[in-house]
């Protein structure tokens, strides 16, 4: 399984302190540990409340974590700016 390394190869020259990264299906937060850590601002959506809570633990302070059905409406109507 080498999905989170590969994808943080391909954004990570993006990834700088204040951008906003959006990460649908965050699962555990593997993929975005390393851009939380240079202070950009992980928005993670998952199904699963448990790996939600795990990703948080990830995450941290720059997280915000939604739990939603990624086949339904997405709730992040107070990001449409962002």
């Amino acid at each position: 399984w080498d999905s989170p390394e590969r994808a943080q190869r391909l954004v990570e020259p993006f990834i700088v302190s204040g951008v906003k990264v959006l990460d649908i299906g965050i699962g555990t937060g593997q993929a975005v540990s390393s851009y939380a850590e240079k202070g950009a601002t992980v928005i993670g959506i998952d199904h699963d409340q448990a790996m939600l809570d795990t990703a948080q633990s990830v995450v941290g302070e720059n997280g915000v974590l939604r739990q939603a059905d990624i086949n339904k409406e997405l709730p992040i109507a107070d990001l449409e700016n962002s």
